[in-house]
């Protein structure tokens, strides 16, 4: 549905449309509401809307896409303008139930949900510590809606040339509080820990790694392999499963969900590979795969009996289609 708002185009906003490369500027809502989401030259973007109140424009920043939902902007949109209409000024009357929380306040509330959302027990930690390291010091006692660009700045700049990684997570981390406090009525306008167009003009860009991997000698290869072999774990046979059949990683994982997914245990000895198991038209009178299926052979490294390894008949098969 298209329509006008504003002397420009509008059309029913959807999430297929915003995850879509979009030209820089503002692409307006249908909904009458006056959002719409603003597309920086960088490609960040961010919610907006323009109301009028007492024969003025305002313009209220609703927070970042996609950390504000297309649902959670639009809900927002709608109570700003009930509110508006009523005569009260939705920049004030968001403000007006509750004390401004501070960055720590706010903060505290966003670290249990992000660590509710994570599994993993040292990126649940790092969330706290980072955020307690490099931004509570300057931004932890400050209300939430007077932060702003140049505070991020200078939380940022200190480390942000000796430990590129972690400043960009800090960056990252902050923007989501902030985010949230926009969310909940906190402040308004646009995030000032937005990189795009924004904090990408006060800091300079991360410099590109030159470190490549390590190669592994010829002269090293035997105490690799013998050290590898001591190792437990499923991540020390997949590597040892990639280097003696020369698959990429995706198949090595593959081949090991496969003969998980059969049943295969330590006291198994597997003649084909999981492809050709229970098709009898993949195999030959002997019980071996066709001509046109080279194996590779893989005996006893994987520490569950012979384990023969088809790779070819692997690729083959996810490229062949499905029979009707």
């Amino acid at each position: 549905m298209w329509g006008r708002t504003w002397g420009r185009m509008a059309k029913k906003l959807t999430i297929q449309y915003l995850n879509s490369r979009l030209e820089a500027g503002r692409h307006y809502d249908s909904s009458g509401t006056g959002l719409h989401i603003h597309v920086r030259s960088s490609g960040s973007k961010s919610w907006s809307q323009k109301l009028r109140f007492r024969g003025k424009q305002i313009e209220l920043g609703l927070g970042s896409y996609p950390s504000v939902s297309l649902a959670e902007a639009r809900e927002l949109a709608a109570k700003n303008k009930k509110l508006a209409a009523s005569g009260e000024n939705p920049r004030v009357a968001r403000r007006v139930p509750t004390t401004i929380p501070t960055f720590a306040e706010v903060a505290e509330i966003v670290i249990r949900l992000k660590q509710s959302e994570l599994s993993n027990p040292k990126h649940k930690a790092q969330w706290r510590s980072t955020l307690e390291t490099y931004a509570f010091p300057l931004l932890g006692h400050m209300a939430v809606d007077e932060i702003t660009v140049n505070d991020v700045h200078l939380a940022l700049e200190q480390i942000w040339s000796k430990k590129p990684e972690t400043a960009g997570r800090v960056r990252g981390r902050i923007q989501s509080v902030l985010d949230y406090a926009t969310v909940k009525g906190h402040r308004s306008g646009p995030n000032p820990a937005i990189w795009g167009g924004n904090l990408s003009v006060l800091l300079p860009a991360k410099p590109k790694s030159n470190n490549h991997h390590p190669a592994l000698q010829l002269k090293d290869a035997q105490r690799w392999w013998h050290e590898l072999k001591r190792r437990d774990g499923i991540g020390a046979k997949a590597l040892m499963l990639v280097t003696l059949t020369g698959s990429r990683s995706n198949e090595a994982q593959e081949h090991l969900r496969l003969l998980v997914q059969i049943g295969f245990s330590s006291k198994d000895t597997l003649r084909t590979c999981p492809i050709h198991v229970g098709d009898p038209s993949r195999r030959t009178d002997t019980g071996n795969p066709l001509p046109w299926c080279p194996v590779i052979r893989w005996g006893g490294e994987f520490g569950v009996g012979v384990v023969t390894v088809c790779q070819n008949a692997f690729r083959q098969s996810r490229a062949r289609p499905s029979a009707r």
